[in-house]
């Protein structure tokens, strides 16, 4: 089955939904996956409502948002957004899902994103991703229902 648009859209609402109660349940693992996979919903959104068949279709987010996504931010906004993407990025990526926690964690150290993080460097990387895939996800919607109807 060939996924559409407004089913990626959809998508990227649930998965971030889902990210938001695992947080809230303390699943940072959960969290930290649901929270990627809803960026990841909803840049491919655009690329479809660009009509791009052909576009890079592996889970690199920066690869994806410059697919469609990034057409929809002003020229004076596009360096403030391909940062959130890059950082979004470098914190999620599709082969987590193979990770264990020990793995995950051993990933956030390695990539030094456990510096200057007092406690659960999971804990603050999985509210991080989450917050980061509030706002792209949120900026994405707005657009989505203020110029795509």
């Amino acid at each position: 089955m060939r996924l559409n648009n407004s089913d990626y859209r959809a998508a990227a609402l649930e998965h971030l939904d889902h990210a938001r109660r695992a947080y809230d349940r303390k699943d940072f693992m959960v969290a930290h996956y649901y929270s990627g996979v809803s960026v990841e919903c909803i840049l491919r959104a655009y690329v479809r409502h660009h009509k791009q068949e052909k576009f890079y279709s592996r889970h690199d987010l920066a690869r994806l948002a410059v697919s469609g996504f990034l057409d929809i931010v002003s020229d004076i906004s596009r360096r403030e957004w391909d940062a959130k993407i890059g950082e979004m990025n470098l914190r999620w990526r599709s082969n987590h899902r193979y990770f264990s926690e020990q793995s995950l964690r051993r990933y956030f150290k390695d990539a030094e994103l456990d510096r200057k993080i007092r406690g659960d460097a999971l804990k603050e990387n999985a509210r991080i991703v989450r917050e980061l895939a509030h706002e792209i996800v949120g900026f994405g919607e707005m657009k989505w229902i203020t110029k795509m109807k």
